[in-house]
């Protein structure tokens, strides 16, 4: 059994950046061909994956667009080949879960148990004991919400306590927890570089899962001149949902060209 960091070094083929796929199917928008299927969110996830899968190695269903159509066995049929067609891919269930300690074990069980997410992103608002349950295993691991990419993340994560800010203190909390179990990962979004840059600072070797880039126009080339760990690999996932899945009307050249073009692009940023 591999370990979730293992996991992680695994999904990134090599590279300190690697792109992340969001799985957030609008039954609105899913392409006409496919509304017809008996199950076209599986069905178009199918595309996705298959699309995308040579220039990714990791996959974000967000939980969301799944529970609120009772599209719950289309996510874990999803997962399922997603592990079928992808070994070494990393899937991260995206939920934000967060509560009292005896609700979070259950919302862990959902998450790695019936739908086999390898991390699930949580809110660390009820506190640290709240995010115990999903990293008590090795092979899994928590993403804890740190400074979410929304214009409006700055309310409560910008407050100023103690001489920081509280974006930099959930920081300084997930960099303990990597030194103790390396199963924790950071939300940061590409939308706030003077910020990621910040939490870099506090949480030098965890990494970020980093949304807004694509159709919240963060920029990928400060994320990840910000955002890159210099003590650890592995460090930059780069998430992208609706600038990849829509693409080309969702057709599976446009889903395979935005996802190589977005590769790519973190690639030659790394690079650089």
């Amino acid at each position: 059994m591999l370990t979730f960091p293992e996991k992680l070094a695994r999904s990134f083929r090599g590279s300190h950046a690697q792109l992340c796929v969001g799985l957030d199917p609008d039954l609105h928008k899913i392409p006409n061909d496919l509304r017809s299927a008996k199950r076209p969110i599986f069905e178009f996830n199918k595309r996705i994956v298959d699309s995308a899968k040579n220039h990714c190695n990791i996959f974000k269903p967000q939980a969301a667009f799944y529970h609120a159509v009772g599209a719950e066995d289309e996510l874990a049929d999803t997962i399922r080949y997603i592990r079928e067609e992808v070994p070494d891919a990393l899937v991260i269930l995206d939920a934000k879960r967060g509560d009292v300690g005896h609700t979070s074990k259950m919302y862990a069980l959902e998450a790695f148990d019936r739908y086999g997410a390898d991390a699930v992103t949580v809110s660390p608002f009820l506190g640290l004991d709240c995010i115990e349950p999903f990293i008590e295993r090795d092979d899994r691991g928590a993403i804890i919400l740190c400074k979410t990419s929304n214009p409006g993340s700055g309310f409560l994560q910008d407050m100023h306590i103690d001489g920081s800010m509280l974006f930099e203190k959930v920081a300084a909390e997930a960099e303990e927890l990597w030194q103790d179990k390396q199963n924790v990962m950071l939300v940061v979004g590409a939308t706030f570089p003077k910020e990621m840059s910040l939490t870099r600072k506090a949480a030098p070797s965890v990494p970020f899962l980093v949304p807004g880039i694509g159709s919240q126009n963060g920029s990928l080339a400060s994320s990840i001149r910000n955002g890159r760990s210099s003590v650890s690999p592995n460090s930059l996932i780069i998430s992208a949902s609706r600038s990849i899945i829509y693409s080309g009307g969702g057709t599976p050249h446009g889903i395979e060209e935005a996802a190589r073009r977005l590769s790519g692009e973190i690639a030659e940023h790394e690079a650089g």
